[in-house]
Order: structure tokens, then C-alpha cells, then sequence
């Protein structure tokens, strides 16, 4: 789950730069321990998101 958040955490910062830091470390991201985290939100709209755009480019192929 941690790993699925991170990739939509660092597609939010190349969206919304703004708390980017140059100081990651282990630690500075909190572990995703529960499937009811609240953070798992941003992971769905993330992969909701990629998928949408997926389809619409191979609806526009055709």
C-alpha cells in the first residue's frame, strides 16, 4: 500500500511542487499500515485518474 501512495505522492509533487524537499529520507513519508487510511484516497484517484486518461487515448486512436 505504502509503495502504490508514494507513487501517487510523487505524481501530486510534480503536479504541486510546492512542499517538495531537498531533504527525503527514510522516515519522511509515514508507512500506509491500514487499508483505511485516508491517504489511500489520493492512491485511488491517482490510478482512477491514469486509467481515464488511458482510455480516452485509445479511444481517440480509433
Amino acid at each position: 500500500m505504502t509503495f502504490c501512495y508514494l507513487a501517487a505522492f510523487n505524481w501530486w509533487l510534480l503536479l504541486c511542487p510546492w512542499t517538495l524537499s531537498h531533504d527525503w529520507q527514510m522516515g519522511s513519508i509515514p508507512l500506509v499500515t491500514s487499508g483505511w487510511d485516508p491517504r489511500n484516497l489520493l492512491t485511488c484517484a491517482a490510478i482512477i485518474t491514469l486509467l481515464a486518461l488511458s482510455y480516452r487515448c485509445l479511444m481517440d486512436l480509433e
